[in-house]
């Protein structure tokens, strides 16, 4: 059968929380392979109209992307390769700030190391696909380009990351598809869809132009604790990111985006309802997300943007 080969320049525009076993930070695969998975399954929802056979869906993917849990093990079809495997220039955060350490779950200069960013810090990603499966590869790859971060914390934003397709058919894709009103989306408990609600898309970025990652992460970190904080109840709070001991995957993620311009600080919404083991009231995790969207659409430092 034909293969096609994809190739992507990629590089971190935030440090990224990546590395090997001996806690040195170092571009590995795998990472990438399971975040290409990630947002394969909405690239895969979107092509079903959201209504999504999940044992199914599972199957698709296990053929494309290899599985060790079916009946009989079946070999990946998507083969990635790195320019460079070698280890990273690995540095320590340096004096984070406040509102850094709360992205990162407390101190992140000790002892967590990071791949670090700048122009030498870039890789050649090569994917190896079948033919027939180029198509939904290529959208998956738009879709990180524009939202994904990869590694420890990364929907807070750390190790996001910045993808230039090296053919320029690869990056002219309408990311409106994968749009879905919120509240439909809480009709699935697994992030598949980016959120849209009257006023438009569930995504936001910074009002201006930032000079640094730092200054850009310093005021992801900001905006996120004030939201928790507008929040009177712990139970609400909780809803947002974690309930009593069980945390749960926040929905609300974070990203930097660079461009000529400089760095902006990104906000977007992949609603979906918490699993039923929480039993979740619906009517109460819409009101939590409605007052969200308002609190971000009042922030004077962020401007909703199409996607």
């Amino acid at each position: 059968m034909t293969r096609e080969l994809l190739e992507y320049q990629v590089r971190f525009v935030t440090p990224a929380f990546l590395g090997n076993a001996e806690q040195e930070g170092q571009w590995r695969t795998p990472p990438f392979k399971a975040l290409l998975r990630q947002w394969w399954r909405v690239v895969y929802a979107a092509d079903h109209s959201f209504s999504v056979d999940v044992i199914k869906m599972r199957e698709e993917e296990g053929g494309l992307f290899g599985s060790v849990h079916s009946a009989e093990p079946r070999q990946s079809q998507v083969r990635l390769r790195l320019s460079d495997w070698t280890t990273s220039r690995t540095e320590s955060i340096k004096n984070p700030s406040e509102h850094q350490r709360y992205l990162g779950y407390g101190r992140v200069d000790k002892p967590h190391k990071t791949i670090g960013v700048g122009d030498n810090e870039c890789r050649k990603l090569f994917i190896s696909v079948l033919r027939s499966d180029a198509s939904s590869i290529e959208q998956s790859m738009a879709l990180i380009s524009a939202y994904g971060t990869i590694g420890g914390r990364s929907r807070n934003g750390w190790g996001s990351l910045r993808i230039e397709a090296c053919e320029p058919s690869q990056s002219q894709i309408d990311l409106s598809k994968y749009q879905r009103p919120w509240e439909d989306a809480l009709k699935l408990n697994w992030p598949h869809a980016l959120g849209t609600s009257e006023e438009g898309a569930l995504t936001w970025i910074t009002t201006r132009p930032l000079g640094s990652w730092n200054k850009a992460m310093n005021q992801l970190g900001k905006i996120r604790k004030d939201l928790r904080r507008s929040f009177k109840s712990e139970q609400d709070r909780n809803w947002l990111a974690g309930a009593g001991n069980i945390r749960l995957p926040n929905s609300l993620r974070f990203k930097v985006r660079k461009d000529e311009e400089g760095m902006y600080g990104a906000i977007f919404h992949m609603p979906c309802l918490p699993v039923q083991e929480l039993n979740p009231d619906i009517n109460i995790i819409r009101g939590i997300w409605g007052k969200a969207h308002g609190f971000l659409d009042d922030c004077p430092s962020l401007k909703r943007i199409a996607q």
